[in-house]
């Protein structure tokens, strides 16, 4: 995978600049140009900031972009998945059931 090129894709379908981009991660404009043109390496906590800065999962992030859409985590999600967390696996699996019914 082309990581400077998935930073750039994700990035440009969000309609946000490589600067906005930077200061929502919290990093400098000119890591992350260097990024995106894959003179520079991204370890782990800097993709983390990067796909916390395009509301996307790491894991997301590594899909293979041809086929697959990131999910995007709005704040519902977020709330959803934070009030999941302290829920019993039978409680989830109801979850999920409920869920199924509402498509």
């Amino acid at each position: 995978m082309n990581i400077g090129n998935r930073i750039k894709t994700l990035r440009e379908k969000l309609g946000l600049s490589n600067s906005k981009l930077a200061t929502l991660a919290g990093l400098s404009q000119p890591v992350m140009n260097r990024l995106e043109n894959n003179e520079r390496s991204a370890d782990i906590e800097t993709l983390e900031k990067i796909c916390s800065a395009l509301n996307i999962t790491l894991i997301d992030f590594l899909k293979d972009s041809d086929n697959c859409e990131p999910l995007v985590l709005t704040p519902e999600l977020k709330d959803l998945i934070h009030g999941a967390k302290s829920l019993t696996p039978e409680q989830l699996q109801k979850l999920n059931e409920f869920i199924k019914t509402l498509k």
